[in-house]
């Protein structure tokens, strides 16, 4: 969503690394809603309209992302969460990341600290 409504240089540079293919990216496949969850407040905020929003995720739905579902992180994700406080929503995130040894991206900075490989944008 930094790439998208915050427009920040940092999420964005990622963001193009994944659509130009110079990096493979994975993410739970509860992003797809997270990311229609943010969109949906960028419009009733009155920052987007809806065609912006249903633009944007269309775009979301076009990247090359692998996608996990949820309900094969679900039990490491709780017990993760419960281990290092944060919500098993997040832990999603950092479990997919330690288990496929990859750099977690992410701008929440308490996500960010819940795992050793996190960049924070």
């Amino acid at each position: 969503m930094r790439a998208l409504a915050a427009r920040q240089e940092a999420a964005i540079a990622w963001l193009r690394r994944v659509e130009w293919e110079e990096i493979t990216a994975s993410w739970p496949d509860l992003a797809y809603a997270e990311v229609a969850n943010g969109l949906r407040t960028l419009v009733f905020a009155k920052e987007w309209s809806k065609a912006q929003a249903k633009s944007a995720m269309a775009r979301t739905m076009r990247l090359q992302m692998h996608s996990t579902p949820v309900a094969s992180l679900a039990p490491a994700a709780l017990e993760l969460a419960l281990d290092r406080g944060i919500t098993p929503y997040d832990a999603c995130y950092v479990v997919l990341a330690e288990l496929t040894n990859a750099t977690l991206v992410t701008g929440d900075r308490r996500l960010a600290a819940a795992t050793a490989d996190a960049v924070l944008i």
